[in-house]
C-alpha cells in the first residue's frame, strides 16, 4: 500500500513534462513488438529507456498499460494503478547507455523487453500504453556504490517526459 502511495504522489509532485507522441506497434495478427515514441517538441529532449522496475514504479521511466477486454465500454485510466506481481525487489544496476536523446521531430522505438504488457491472460484487448520519465522520483531504488550515485546524478538531468499512446487493438497468447 505504501509503495502504491509513493507512486502515485511522485507523478502529481514532478515537474510539468514535455508531452511527446507514443504509437503501439503491432504485426498482422495484431501482437505487440513494441512502442514508437517521438520528441513533437521543437527542442531536444533526453530520456531514458525503460528498465528493471520501470513497471513496478521502483525506477524512472515509468511505464504502464491499460489492458481492458475487447467490447467491454470501460475508459482508459489517466494513469493505471501498479501491478505489484511479487517480485524479488532487486533492480538491475543503472546505466549511463540508457540515456537516449531525441531531436524534434526523431521517433525512438522501445522494444518490448521492459515494457511487455503484464497482467494481461491470453485474449484480445483495448490497449494503451503509457511512458513517464520523471527524474525528480525519490523512489529509485538501485544500489549505491560502484559508480552508481554517478549514473543516478546524470539520469536526474534528463527531461521530464510523458507519452500516452491511442488505443490499439492487441491480442496476446495466440
Amino acid at each position: 500500500m505504501l509503495a502504491a502511495f509513493a507512486f502515485v504522489a511522485s507523478l502529481q509532485s514532478a515537474p510539468a513534462p514535455v508531452r511527446l507522441r507514443a504509437v503501439i506497434l503491432t504485426d498482422k495478427a495484431h501482437h505487440a513488438t513494441g512502442v514508437a515514441i517521438t520528441n513533437t517538441t521543437k527542442r531536444t529532449v533526453q530520456l531514458i529507456q525503460p528498465g528493471d522496475g520501470s513497471l513496478d514504479g521502483w525506477r524512472s521511466p515509468l511505464v504502464a498499460w491499460s489492458m481492458i477486454p475487447f467490447g467491454d465500454k470501460s475508459k482508459h485510466p489517466d494513469w493505471p494503478k501498479p501491478l505489484h506481481l511479487g517480485r524479488c525487489g532487486n533492480t538491475n544496476p543503472l546505466q549511463l547507455s540508457e540515456i537516449v536523446t531525441l531531436d524534434p521531430g526523431q521517433t525512438w522505438t522501445l522494444g518490448m523487453n521492459w515494457i511487455w504488457a503484464l497482467g494481461a491472460g491470453p485474449g484480445k484487448y483495448r490497449a494503451v500504453f503509457y511512458y513517464r520519465n520523471n527524474p525528480a522520483l525519490e523512489t529509485w531504488r538501485y544500489r549505491s556504490g560502484d559508480g552508481q550515485d554517478e549514473v543516478l546524478a546524470q539520469l536526474r538531468q534528463t527531461t521530464p517526459a510523458l507519452a500516452v499512446s491511442k488505443e490499439a487493438i492487441l491480442v496476446i497468447g495466440s
